[in-house]
């Protein structure tokens, strides 16, 4: 019955055939949903410090992870939220959705736990954890092109554009993750954009020069870095 109800899910969802493509056992991770929901833009997900067992992966919208206040990564489509928490006692993280966001939710019960696979993309989330971390000993505008290189890498794993992107996350959101003054991330982008390194349109952006902004992840960085 379980795996009838899954499937009928993954039936109705207009992305279910696209899903679980990065693990080796799509049919094991399709047998494991328990269905999907809808969020409101700023609704919660599920709460730092709570106890509950909540994973998900993105099917459409997005995500944002919130930490004591600073926001630590985000989740689009593809993307999981709440792994961790089959390892550990309470989230440690905040899951808010930014826009009209659709998730599909997966079961917690052992069948996920026990599963080589989760570890293993528990491992690809904490990179982003990484990321994040490491913008700390970058400079400003190598913190921003990588966010940009990020975004992009996304697209490109998805069989999206990699130059047309829209961005997720709020200027005042894009400053907190980066670390920077929303000022300063406002000028940055305007800077990038009066070099012709990208078209800016509200939050639509295109990178006119993905190799110009890796040089400038890669020139900016400096051993101590500090937020401009």
């Amino acid at each position: 019955m379980d795996e009838i109800k899954s499937r009928s899910h993954c039936e109705q969802c207009a992305l279910g055939r696209h899903c679980f493509t990065e693990t080796q056992s799509h049919k094991a991770f399709r047998a494991m949903v328990s269905g999907h929901q809808h969020y409101n833009a700023n609704q919660v997900i599920y709460s730092e410090g709570s106890a509950t067992r909540y994973v998900a992966v993105v099917q459409s919208g997005a995500v944002k992870l919130v930490r004591n206040d600073q926001v630590i990564g985000f989740a689009l489509p593809g993307d999981y939220v709440g792994l961790a928490c089959l390892y550990e006692d309470i989230q440690h993280d905040s899951a808010i959705a930014l826009e009209r966001t659709r998730v599909c939710q997966l079961s917690t019960e052992n069948d996920l736990i026990g599963h080589p696979e989760a570890a293993r993309l528990l491992a690809g989330q904490m990179n982003q954890q990484r990321w994040h971390t490491g913008l700390a000993q970058k400079s400003a505008t190598a913190r921003l092109a990588s966010y940009l290189l990020r975004l992009s890498e996304h697209q490109k794993r998805r069989g999206l554009s990699e130059t047309h992107l829209t961005l997720p996350l709020s200027r005042t959101d894009t400053a907190n993750l980066l670390g920077l003054a929303l000022e300063t991330t406002s000028r940055l982008l305007s800077k990038m954009r009066s070099e012709n390194l990208i078209q800016l349109n509200g939050r639509a952006v295109e990178l006119s020069d993905l190799a110009a902004l890796a040089e400038l992840e890669a020139d900016s960085t400096l051993p101590n870095a500090r937020a401009i």
